[in-house]
């Protein structure tokens, strides 16, 4: 378990000036999210790399921590138990709603120039709406959690799907 998780948190934590290796990073997703794994060797790991004198090796590990929050287990009611794991929810929880802003102002564009287009661009349109509507569907759950562990109602936003086009 130690050498394996640790070789793909330091391999995604390089020096180089590049994002962490898609490879590495799909290992310490995979880690994860079997079950019954502990992270605290990988947690070890990745919080010793935040305190790295290189800049790009911190953001590295930064950028690690939050693949792993998005990619990891879905973010269980009883398993935000702690402020720590708290505090990580509430940020991921903030960018998943300025993610949605700004994929839904997206949508919104597309469908309102739907009619204009091309009949391979309509086809491509409606394959983008369509993973909205799934990602908007992951988010509902997303949300139901934030407000089951505490998250303030008025922070949390009523998602009512497009349900056609114009």
């Amino acid at each position: 378990m130690g050498s394996s998780v640790s070789k793909a948190a330091i391999g995604a934590t390089t020096d180089e000036r590049a994002e962490p290796e898609s490879k590495h990073l799909a290992d310490l997703t995979r880690y994860i999210n079997e079950t019954n794994r502990s992270v605290k060797h990988l947690a070890d790991v990745l919080f010793e790399k935040t305190g790295n004198g290189s800049w790009v090796v911190v953001f590295k590990a930064l950028i690690t921590v939050h693949h792993l929050m998005v990619y990891g287990n879905e973010a269980n009611p009883d398993e935000i138990s702690n402020d720590i794991i708290h505090a990580a929810f509430r940020l991921l929880f903030k960018d998943c709603l300025r993610l949605f802003a700004a994929y839904n102002e997206g949508i919104l564009n597309l469908l309102d120039k739907y009619f204009d287009m091309k009949k391979s661009q309509c086809r491509e349109s409606l394959d983008i709406y369509i993973k909205f509507l799934r990602r908007t569907n992951r988010l509902a759950r997303f949300l139901k959690v934030a407000e089951e562990v505490g998250i303030q109602q008025n922070g949390i936003p009523y998602l009512a799907q497009v349900s056609g086009f114009k």
